[in-house]
């Protein structure tokens, strides 16, 4: 794929820091890539990628003259890296979530200020998913009427199966201080909610537990019960202590369902009656899609052809639903 020649910087060579570069070289392979690194990360069986170059300070970083950032560092990194990049007007894709949920709030305000005039896309990747974009538009056409009752969102995986090439005790997942826990690390189904549902949304209730089954110091298992404006009852059932993975939606009206398996690439709308025939939808896209047409987005807002399709002001809604579920199961995040 031809691309005019961008420097871009990742902040981060973790799992998906390194997923970033890798996909970046595939894609765009005229890009130069260098990483910010903090020197503290884990040690990886993988050898180490091939870099234009590497920093250690976030000052280094924006004397090489970045096109733009990809933040890949631990949660807990994200909103001060955030804040002097975008200050520095250089277009930032930050990794979710977009922060833990405790900062400052006047830095949260002042990130999405800036994102008034410098483009900053939150990274939720399932936003680029074929299937709930099938999802989405059978909504949106409103193929269920305009009456929703209810809508689940479920996810449940096996922490250690999550990156095989790394102990899992020892990664960001596992660890309270980088912004671990499956709230935070599963909060793409808070995103899909507010995405698909296109509405506000307040937590009634929340539990958030650990299971015991897994060395972590952090929740594994999360249940919270949820409610839209239009009266909608949402469930969010989220853990990474369960197999085998399932990661799935459900949404329902007075008139049929819409059943979504993420994981099989399929979909399907049941109506009530058996009059109306029912619609699906299947696909067998690439692993890597989702974030290659991520990254052909977030080039596109960086030349400004495009919007964010996540924003600063997405992202702090899920962090103030991650909040509510906190706070109601009487659980620091």
């Amino acid at each position: 794929m031809s691309n005019p020649q961008k420097r871009i910087i990742v902040c981060g060579l973790g799992s998906i820091g390194r997923k970033h570069v890798r996909l970046l070289q595939q894609q765009f392979p005229q890009t130069k890539i260098a990483a910010l690194r903090s020197g503290k990360g884990l040690s990886y069986v993988s050898e180490e990628p091939t870099l234009d170059d590497q920093f250690y300070s976030i000052d280094e970083a924006i004397n090489w003259s970045p096109d733009g950032v990809i933040i890949a560092s631990p949660a807990s990194c994200h909103i001060q890296q955030a804040l002097v990049f975008a200050a520095a007007g250089i277009p930032l894709l930050i990794e979710k979530p977009l922060g833990t949920g405790l900062e400052d709030e006047k830095d949260l305000n002042y990130l999405q200020k800036l994102s008034a005039s410098v483009p900053i896309l939150v990274g939720y990747i399932l936003r680029y998913d074929s299937s709930l974009n099938w999802v989405k538009d059978q909504l949106n056409q409103l193929r269920l009427g305009s009456n929703i009752i209810e809508a689940d969102f479920y996810c449940g995986s096996w922490l250690p199966d999550w990156r095989p090439d790394s102990n899992y005790i020892n990664g960001v997942s596992a660890r309270r201080e980088l912004g671990g826990g499956s709230l935070l690390e599963l909060s793409h189904e808070l995103d899909l909610a507010l995405w698909l549902l296109s509405t506000e949304i307040t937590i009634l209730s929340a539990v958030a537990t650990r299971s015991s089954l897994l060395k972590v110091d952090v929740e594994d298992q999360v249940i919270s019960l949820a409610q839209t404006n239009d009266s909608t009852l949402i469930t969010f059932r989220l853990n990474y202590c369960s197999q085998p993975p399932r990661r799935t939606v459900l949404v329902r009206s007075n008139e049929g369902e819409l059943d979504c398996d993420i994981l099989a690439q399929s979909a399907r709308l049941n109506y009530s009656s058996t009059a109306s025939a029912s619609l699906t939808f299947s696909s067998s896209d690439a692993p890597d899609l989702r974030h290659c047409l991520q990254h052909k987005h977030f080039f596109a807002c960086i030349d400004r052809k495009e919007l964010p399709l996540c924003t600063v002001a997405d992202g702090l809604a899920v962090l103030r639903m991650v909040r509510g579920i906190c706070e109601l199961a009487d659980y620091l995040c």
